[in-house]
């Protein structure tokens, strides 16, 4: 009796060790491709960082945005056209609720007053220079109106070297920002254009 339960116990000790001999080597393959799985991931997820902030780089280098200028009330800006070669700077913008006994359509009249100056060696005519348009920052535009008798419209010749200051008179509504253009409306062949930004505390 004693020596069956003794084979007994020795068949049952041969067969854990058996187990745990064959159960060994396959956690231990088991392990090695989770740590390899996991090396793989984490390669993966550094390229596409490194992707991304490549990505980013050359989005903010090619970003146009960045080419387009707008300058501010009193400064000045070169517009080369087909006619001549003249400066435009807008040197004050005001308010007005009536001009020549008459009142706005709209909001109320934008009176932009502009210097120009003839930087070419021809004698142009300023009606051919000036397309002014002022806009909102929605997009929307308008020409000035040239029929009040009060405002300092452009009409005369611009001889070379000669400065001559003027108005233009917009009848628009009232906005927290406004961009004045000109040169907008003619094709690029003919002239360039310059934008100004200005906002509604800076007007008189």
């Amino acid at each position: 009796m004693k020596k069956m339960l003794y084979l007994l116990i020795l068949m049952m000790v041969t067969l854990l060790v058996t187990a745990c001999g064959n159960n060994s080597p396959e956690e231990e393959v088991d392990q090695n491709e989770i740590n390899q799985g996991e090396s793989s991931s984490d390669e993966i997820d550094t390229d596409g960082d490194d992707n991304a902030s490549t990505s980013d780089e050359d989005t903010s280098s090619s970003d146009p945005s960045t080419s387009d200028e707008l300058l501010s009330l009193g400064e000045t800006g070169v517009l080369q056209t087909i006619v001549g070669d003249f400066e435009a700077t807008p040197t004050a913008v005001r308010f007005v609720e009536e001009v020549d006994e008459r009142k706005p359509s709209n909001d109320i009249f934008v009176i932009v007053d502009m210097t120009i100056s003839n930087i070419g060696d021809e004698t142009i005519p300023s009606e051919d220079l000036l397309h002014p348009r002022l806009h909102n920052v929605r997009g929307g535009g308008i020409a000035p109106s040239v029929t009040f008798d009060s405002i300092e419209n452009f009409e005369d010749d611009i001889h070379p070297g000669e400065e001559v200051s003027g108005q233009f008179l917009f009848n628009y509504s009232v906005e927290d920002t406004y961009e004045l253009s000109i040169g907008e409306t003619a094709l690029s062949s003919m002239s360039n254009a310059v934008r100004w930004r200005f906002e509604a505390e800076e007007i008189e």
